[in-house]
């Protein structure tokens, strides 16, 4: 028998560790000697789940439980976990798996070369959103490609629409790149299928660009804006439908996006038009301070009042507007009135030039319609002179503020 010497001062760590394994030792004041000595358990033969694939959704959570072979509860601390994909679905050091998103990801759990594996499959996000504004931008044959090209904003209610097209606020919005033939000046009522390159009738597909090292999105997809955040869904595929045209559009939409999610659009209601091959021509402003206010009572027979406000700049022009009031007021009520196609409070009445009605502009003698905006009233409560902010689009593309 060979004997090694160990100082016991310098391998007493050691010596605990193994306690458990086969091993003969005495103590002679401060060494020990050994007629044999291992410190090396049984190895890791297998590792495996319980189960092999996993289908869940969104924010669901599953503990995936972990079989080692030969069993030793000291091996389970020193296993690593990961998933290939965190966008996917995550997993922590006790195999927790949180769905985070559409798409597929394996979980693999390690140990020493052993390995363990299940994939996990997260449904598809799905989505239905009735949107509650529209905008429509139309640039022409801007490709010059024998193409017509219109870009359409749907809206939810956290955004606003400026009189210069500008959009502001929070909220899901959908961006639709469309094409028309050349002679269509308005969206026509057909199916739009996806495409890679323009195309007569189709939508372009979404992609995400990058310009002096930015990213942003291209084509057709769905958004999410919030404070100092922005976030999209690119489409590639499905039908967007318009089931009626101009001037009060329906559109109606079943896509797929990027990660296979299930998009559902619908919208009914009137749309901002802007005319992208035309700047516009002029800005009309108008006086902001007014006292002549006519109270014409339920004029029009709606169950509201009506008053309307006359206003003239300093080249002659006249806006008249009309504001929808609730009945009960004698007073024009402060807040914001929109050009909207109704004639419901806090909106304003629509351009009637047959009848010399509504909402317009009279310029160098003739009447031009309001083609979209709102006037916020001010102090109106108090008595005396009110305020107005004007923002407004008439139809020959002018500015009125």
């Amino acid at each position: 028998m060979r004997d090694r010497l160990i100082f016991v001062r310098q391998n007493y760590d050691k010596l605990k560790r193994c306690l458990n394994k086969t091993a003969f030792y005495a103590f002679w004041g401060s060494v020990c000697v050994l007629s044999s000595f291992s410190c090396e358990g049984s190895r890791v033969s297998s590792m495996r789940f319980d189960v092999n694939a996993l289908e869940m959704t969104v924010g669901q959570v599953y503990t995936i439980e972990l079989f080692i072979e030969p069993i030793t509860e000291a091996k389970y601390g020193l296993v690593v976990w990961h998933s290939s994909d965190n966008s996917v679905a995550t997993v922590d050091q006790y195999g927790k798996v949180t769905a985070v998103y559409s798409g597929n990801c394996t979980i693999t759990a390690s140990y020493k070369g052993v390995e363990a594996s299940a994939h996990v499959t997260v449904k598809p996000v799905q989505f239905d959103i009735t949107f509650s504004k529209a905008a429509l931008y139309f640039y022409g044959d801007y490709y010059h490609n024998g193409l017509n090209v219109f870009v359409l904003k749907l809206l939810t209610s956290g955004y606003e629409i400026e009189p210069d097209g500008n959009i502001v606020g929070a909220g899901y919005y959908a961006n639709m790149e469309l094409y028309t033939a050349k002679n269509e000046t308005t969206l026509p009522t057909v199916d739009f299928v996806v495409n890679d390159i323009p195309q007569k009738n189709s939508y372009l597909r979404g992609e995400i660009k990058e310009t002096d090292g930015k990213q942003y999105a291209s084509g057709s997809y769905l958004g999410l804006a919030s404070v100092g955040s922005n976030s999209v869904i690119l489409l590639r595929d499905g039908i967007f439908s318009v089931k009626q045209g101009s001037p009060k559009y329906i559109f109606e939409a079943d896509l797929l996006g990027g990660k296979s999610e299930i998009i559902k659009i619908k919208y009914d209601g009137a749309v901002s038009f802007f005319d992208k091959t035309q700047p516009p021509k002029e800005v009309l402003t108008f006086d902001k301070r007014i006292s002549d206010i006519e109270n014409l009572g339920d004029v029009y027979g709606i169950g509201e009042n009506i008053f309307r406000l006359k206003n003239a700049d300093n080249k002659g022009n006249v806006l008249n507007m009309e504001f929808v009031a609730p009945i009960s007021a004698d007073k024009i009520p402060s807040g914001i009135y929109k050009l909207n196609g109704s004639k419901k409070a806090f909106s304003l009445v629509p351009s009637d030039l047959a009848n010399g009605r509504g909402t317009f502009l009279i310029k160098n003698g003739l009447n031009t319609a309001i083609r979209y905006g709102s006037i916020e009233v001010l102090a109106a409560d108090g008595g005396g002179d009110i305020n107005l902010k004007i923002s407004l689009v008439s139809a020959d593309n002018e500015i009125i503020n």
